[in-house]
């Protein structure tokens, strides 16, 4: 409403100087506004400023009291002298709506004030940036406008079909438990599947491993690379060992029973906890194929 009441004034103010050829009267106003001798005469929600004559809400100010404040006629200002302890932040004045005493105002032409409290956004440039990118704002809307007006026709239609159905649905209720049967079929079908799956995975061949002993961990396990995972080179290679040369690897345990050789064997393999082998490859392949 602000906005609106500044430019609705600033127009008319040039409307009526551009008849009359009367030339504009300085609205040129700093700091608090104590300068300000413009002719703004309405408030910022658009009340009309009473003559500071004859308004009674403030008697005190008045020409008399404040002789330099250019108390003329009804226009804003902001009177008050150096001992004043009570001053207004900008330029004001009474208003004739009894519900309203006084109310502070604008110069016109001032149609985005600047912010009392300071911007959220403290760049300048980050606020011009805002300001135009509103307007391409507008554009996008502009454009759904048209683009909505150019397929009115097919929206009309699209509308049509939609309450068909809305009246087929309520007409047969019981169509409405062919989604919910097929959605329940279908979590049933992703259930079984990844049970099954999960088993698949888990059946790791008697022969993934060896099941023999190794006299020393290096042997069944390897070596760790001694680099860190951004390195590279020769010397960060690591060497896997008879537990751990495929993928996915298994792990070394040692066993109490180190057979009866002249070298103990304690160290002995164990398998991973899953295995992705062609029977998981062909019931992942059936679970896309079926899904499709």
């Amino acid at each position: 409403r602000q906005t609106a009441v500044a430019a609705a004034v600033a127009g008319a103010t040039a409307a009526s100087n551009a008849v009359s050829g009367r030339e504009a009267i300085s609205e040129a106003m700093t700091g608090d506004g104590q300068d300000y001798r413009g002719i703004q005469r309405y408030t910022k929600s658009g009340k009309n400023c009473a003559k500071w004559a004859e308004q009674t809400a403030l008697p005190g100010y008045n020409a008399a009291n404040y002789p330099g404040a250019d108390l003329t006629v009804n226009y804003c200002r902001n009177p008050f002298n150096t001992s004043d302890w009570n001053k207004a932040r900008t330029i004001w004045c009474t208003t004739n709506d009894a519900e309203v005493m006084w109310e502070e105002c604008l110069p016109i032409g001032v149609i985005m004030p600047v912010c009392d409290n300071g911007y959220a956004v403290t760049s300048e440039k980050g606020r011009q940036a805002l300001f135009y990118a509103s307007f391409v704002i507008w554009a996008i809307g502009v454009l759904w406008v048209l683009i909505i007006l150019c397929l009115i026709n097919r929206i009309r239609l699209a509308i049509a079909l939609n309450k068909v159905a809305a009246v087929f649905l309520a007409e047969n209720v019981l169509v409405l438990l062919i989604p919910m049967v097929q959605a329940l079929v279908c979590v049933i079908w992703m259930l079984v599947w990844a049970v099954s799956a999960s088993f698949l995975l888990s059946q790791v061949p008697d022969s993934y491993i060896p099941t023999g002993g190794f006299a020393t961990y290096k042997e069944a396990y390897g070596t760790t690379s001694p680099c860190a995972f951004w390195e590279t080179g020769a010397h960060c290679a690591a060497t896997p060992g008879k537990c751990t040369d495929k993928w996915p690897q298994g792990f070394v345990w040692k066993d109490t029973d180190c057979g009866t050789d002249a070298v103990p064997k304690c160290f002995k393999c164990a398998p991973p906890r899953y295995v992705i082998d062609v029977r998981f490859a062909i019931s992942f392949f059936v679970f896309l194929w079926n899904n499709a």
